[in-house]
C-alpha cells in the first residue's frame, strides 16, 4: 500500500474495527471510574437550576454525579463516536435535562449557543 490507498485501506479497516467494537459494548456492560470524582464535586458543589459543562462525556461519569447530585441541566460533549451509546442511554434516564453534542469541547461557544445558553 502506497501513497492514497494507504489512507482509504486504512479507514475501511478502521470503520470496520469500529463496527465490531460498537457491537461488542451492546453486549458488554462497561464500567467507567472517574478520577478524583468526590473532589471535583464538593468544588464544583453543583446546584438545583444550575447548567453545567461536561466537554470530555466519555462513559458520563461526572456528568452522572453531577446531575444526580442536584435537580440541574448538562451539556455534554464528545469527539469519540462510541461514546454517542452512553449519551442516548444518558438522554433516555435524564430526559431534557441531558443534552450532547458529539463535538470537540473546544467548539463549547458554539455548542452552548446551539442550546440556547448565552454568555452572561
Amino acid at each position: 500500500m502506497v501513497g492514497s490507498d494507504f489512507g482509504t485501506d486504512f479507514l475501511d479497516y478502521h470503520d470496520f474495527c469500529a463496527v465490531a467494537v460498537v457491537d461488542l459494548m451492546e453486549d458488554i456492560k462497561i464500567s467507567h471510574v472517574p478520577v478524583m470524582l468526590n473532589e471535583v464535586l464538593a468544588t464544583l458543589k453543583p446546584k438545583d437550576g444550575g447548567i453545567y459543562f461536561d466537554g470530555t462525556f466519555g462513559g458520563g461519569g461526572y456528568s452522572r454525579a453531577i446531575l444526580n447530585a442536584a435537580k440541574c441541566e448538562l451539556i455534554a460533549c464528545d469527539r469519540d463516536p462510541f461514546v454517542k451509546k452512553f449519551a442516548e442511554e444518558f438522554s433516555k434516564k435524564y430526559g431534557e435535562n441531558f443534552k450532547f453534542s458529539h463535538s470537540k469541547f473546544s467548539e463549547i461557544d458554539a455548542i452552548l449557543k446551539n442550546f440556547g445558553v448565552e454568555k452572561k
